[in-house]
Formats: structure tokens, C-alpha cells, sequence
């Protein structure tokens, strides 16, 4: 009888092992049920979005609501490989011309099919955009052959053109609501895997599943997703593991254990492409002296400033360019104080008695960063004071010119155009040159540069501007920025890319 019993028991446990392995191909066994997640994406973003117009916004949390409403011709995988969107394929057909073919069947939010006259009209309307034109400017005309073929032309050769192509700002919109001069900001009608719902302005913004979503294989297994708002990374570390919410992005390093020791909790890490940087105003005194900059070079311990905004887990930058993009080389500037001391004499600036210079941030980490530089200033007897506003206030009026220092930050795809041109481009003085920099030689390279379709060559220009925006001390680089999303140990595929790129639509439980 007890043989008998073993026996059975073992069958039953052979059937339990071979259910739950058959389950655990099919999403953990919650496929259509939601499991202990429901039927809501819920995710924790370090501060609001900004607009939902894809043309309109730098920050990266307004780039994760872009992402999930508007699609493209082509966009980033995950390791930032080019792959296809909306387009079926592309073809170079010369220098100067690009050929993309359309899926068919893509349909708008608003139930109208997307054509290549969308897509040319789309690209036209971003050239008009001023935070975003630097993007497709180098787009000379589109043109349709028939509804579903574009051919695109550029004025020059321009080798990043099919990673200009896959940022947000090259989303696709509906040609009719463009000619009708649509908001949308408040009506955002794209073709991507979600429609936009409601935004409540600090807290949340939510967004339904698209139905009629042209890749079903990568449709949201959730019915809705919703992107709230928790400003302190300490917050959101407690949210996620009470379960309030689903995904945490922005996980701040001091809680790198406490997430990744959680058994009920998954932890994605990669290495951001992108700057953080010391930058100062050069319309206005005492930075239009590149001796008065270049001894903050050298008053600056940067390794400090990395230990204490990011436990020293960030890289050390030591150029304009980040460490994989191609022109990144190493400059000299090291932390030396008797070395600043004498940049600060030769530029002949006293700070007054009772001075302060207002050192402008943007997030919590920043305002970390400054204070080691605030110390740091202090040695060379420099007197700063912090202020931190929000991600949208700050962008704005550094990129106006109306701040004195600051911190900045910049992130984008993985070509140095796209990192030079709005950063240190003349053209892009207003806008996204937070220094203000202004030189005709340094400019003129950068235009030169995206016509070299030699990669060797074109890294050696690029070495070379490198070399002249250093000496000239335009911006202190300092680190990139380790990225760290926690989740629910229940869900698959949960990543973001090194350019803070991340598709809700293809996360599973």
C-alpha cells in the first residue's frame, strides 16, 4: 500500500513539475489573467512629462510617453541597433537619397490609415521646431512616389541620418490634423502601441492599450499604463517594493543592494550614453573667460562628485563626448587646486565680498553633484549657492541663457552630431547651447563633419573637435550616469536602453 501511495504521489508531482514548466513558457502561466499585476502597467518616473508633442521636449521622462503613442520609420532596439518601424525596409540609394518603403495597414489613434504623405509632412513640420530641428535639418525634401514610398533627400552626404530618424522628434502624425493646425500637445494622435488618455499634471499620465496596434506581436499584455510621478528616489524604492507599483525607473544607487538583494524584486542595469557637466554661461562674466573656466576644470574633484552623487558607480567622462561614442579622446584637466588658483589669477576675477555665483540644478543627483563643487569652488575661493528647480524649467531657461552656472546633462543616440551640434553649435545658441558658445571655426567642423562617410575619418574629425571645445573649457565633463530600473520579479523584458529608451508595450508577466 505505501509503494502503491509512493508511487501515485510521484505521478502527481511529475504532473504539478510538467504544468508549471508549461506554464512558465507561456509568460509565468498569467497570460490573460494579469496575475498579481491586473490589468494596469503601473511605473515610477523620477518627474513629469513635459508635453506630448514629439516635437516640442528634451527631457527623457516626456520620451518615454512619446515612445508609447507616436512611431517612426525606424527605431533603436535595445542595444541601439537601427530596426524597422513603421517602415518595411530602407534602401541608400545614393549619397544624397534614401528609399524607405511603408508597412501597409498602419492605422492612426483616430482610425485613418498612415501614408507616406503623413510621413512627409511629419519630417516638414520638425524641421519647424526649434528644439528639434538640428535633428532634420540636414533633410532637404521628401518626396512619394506613391502612398506607400518615400524617397528622402539630403543636402548634404549625412551619415547619422538614420539614427536622427529613430528620435521622437521624427514621430509620425496624422497629415490632416497637422493641416488643421492640431495641439498636440493635447491631442496627441499617433500609431503607436498606446492612445493617450488623461494627464494630471504632477502626479500621473495615463495611457489604453491601442487595439489596432500594427505589430501584434509586440502589443501591451496590460490594458493600460501609467506613468506616475514620484519625485525622491527613496520614494519610489518604497513604492516598488510595497507593490504599489509595477516598474521603477530612476533607482538611485545608494538603493543598488536594497533592490537587487530583494528576491521579489528584479533589478536592470546598464551604462547610460550620455554627459553630465559642469556648464556656465559665457554671455555673462566671469565665464567668458576661458582662464576663468578652465580653473573650474582643475578646482573640480570629479571622482568625489561621481562617489557622492552615484556611490562611484558612474564612469569617469573625460571629454564632451561620452565614452563609446566615436571622437571621444582624454583630456588633461585633472584635480588639481594650486593649478586653478593660478587660472583664476590669470583670468583676473575677485569674487566680491558677499558674492554668490546661483549654481542652477535639475534633479536630485545634481544637486549631490553640486554640492561637492560648491566645496570645491570654496577651496579657490569661489562662493556658489544651489538652487534646484524642476527638469522642464530648468532646460528652458538654461537653454534662454538665463541662469549663471549650471549643471547639464545630455543624452541621445549614439552619433557625435547629435551630442555637438545642439550642444555646441552656434545655430543652437537659444536653445540647447546652454554655454552660449559661439565660434564660427568650431561650427563650420561640425557641419563638415556628418558629410564624411568614412567612419575612421569622421572619428578623426570629430578627435579633432573634441580637442578645441576642451582647451576652450566650453563645459567640465564629469560622468554619464549608471542607469537602474527596478521591478517586480514577476515581469519579463523589462530594460532601457542606454540612451533612457524603454517600450512598455513589449513587457510581459
Amino acid at each position: 500500500m505505501k509503494k502503491l501511495f509512493s508511487v501515485l504521489l510521484i505521478l502527481v508531482l511529475a504532473l504539478s513539475c510538467f504544468t508549471a514548466c508549461g506554464s512558465d513558457t507561456n509568460n509565468g502561466g498569467n497570460e490573460g489573467e494579469g496575475g498579481q499585476f491586473g490589468d494596469t502597467l503601473r511605473v515610477a518616473t523620477a518627474s513629469d512629462i513635459s508635453t506630448m508633442d514629439p516635437t516640442n521636449f528634451t527631457d527623457l521622462n516626456t520620451q518615454l510617453a512619446s515612445t508609447a503613442v507616436y512611431s517612426r520609420l525606424v527605431k533603436f532596439d535595445k542595444d541601439l541597433n537601427i530596426v524597422m518601424d513603421v517602415a518595411e525596409s530602407y534602401e541608400n540609394l545614393s549619397d544624397l537619397e534614401w528609399k524607405f518603403v511603408l508597412k501597409q495597414g498602419v492605422k492612426f489613434h483616430d482610425g485613418s490609415d498612415l501614408t507616406a504623405a503623413d510621413v512627409k509632412a511629419s519630417l516638414e513640420r520638425a524641421k519647424t521646431q526649434s528644439l528639434i530641428a538640428h535633428i532634420v535639418e540636414q533633410i532637404d525634401t521628401v518626396e512619394c512616389p506613391d502612398d506607400y514610398t518615400i524617397i528622402i533627400k539630403t543636402k548634404v552626404p549625412f551619415a547619422p541620418l538614420l539614427n536622427n530618424l529613430a528620435d521622437p522628434c521624427c514621430s509620425i502624425l496624422p497629415k490632416a490634423l497637422i493641416d488643421e493646425g492640431n495641439d498636440f500637445n493635447k491631442n496627441p494622435i499617433g500609431s503607436g502601441p498606446y492612445t493617450f488618455t488623461e494627464w494630471q499634471p504632477g502626479e500621473k499620465a495615463v495611457f489604453t492599450k491601442f487595439a489596432d496596434y500594427f505589430n501584434q506581436d509586440e502589443a501591451s499584455q496590460f490594458e493600460k499604463l501609467e506613468l506616475r510621478v514620484i519625485p525622491e528616489a527613496s520614494s519610489r524604492t518604497i513604492a516598488l517594493e510595497t507593490g504599489e507599483v509595477d516598474i521603477a525607473t530612476s533607482i538611485d544607487v545608494i538603493d543598488y543592494n536594497r533592490v537587487a538583494d530583494n528576491e521579489e524584486l528584479g533589478l536592470y542595469e546598464t551604462t547610460a550614453n550620455q554627459v553630465y557637466y559642469v556648464v556656465g554661461n559665457q554671455d555673462v562674466e566671469p565665464f567668458n573667460n576661458a582662464d576663468f573656466r578652465r580653473a573650474l576644470e582643475y578646482a573640480i574633484d570629479k571622482e568625489s562628485v561621481i562617489a557622492a552623487s552615484q556611490e562611484g558607480k558612474g564612469d569617469r567622462i573625460k571629454s564632451v563626448l561620452p565614452l563609446n561614442v566615436a571622437g571621444y579622446i582624454e583630456s588633461e584637466y585633472t584635480y588639481d587646486v594650486e593649478k586653478a588658483k593660478e587660472y583664476l589669477a590669470k583670468s583676473g576675477y575677485k569674487q566680491k565680498e558677499g558674492e554668490v555665483i546661483v549654481f542652477n540644478t535639475m534633479s536630485e543627483m545634481n544637486t549631490k553633484m553640486a554640492q561637492v563643487i560648491q566645496s570645491n569652488l570654496a577651496d579657490i575661493g569661489i562662493a556658489v549657492e544651489i538652487e534646484q528647480n524642476t527638469v522642464a524649467y530648468h532646460m528652458e531657461n538654461c537653454g534662454l541663457g538665463n541662469y549663471t552656472l549650471a549643471i547639464g546633462g545630455w543624452s541621445t543616440a549614439p552619433d557625435p552630431d547629435r551630442f555637438l551640434r545642439p550642444m555646441f553649435h552656434k545655430d543652437s545658441v537659444g536653445i540647447n547651447n546652454f554655454a552660449q558658445y559661439k565660434n564660427d571655426e568650431v561650427s563650420k567642423a561640425i557641419d563638415d563633419a556628418v558629410g564624411i562617410l568614412d567612419p575612421d575619418e569622421r572619428a578623426k574629425a570629430y578627435e579633432e573637435i573634441n580637442k578645441k571645445l576642451m582647451d576652450d573649457a566650453v563645459i567640465a565633463p564629469i560622468t554619464g550616469k549608471l542607469i537602474l530600473v527596478g521591478y517586480q520579479a514577476g515581469l519579463q523584458n523589462v530594460y532601457m536602453d542606454s540612451i533612457f529608451g524603454m517600450e512598455f508595450n513589449t513587457v510581459r508577466y
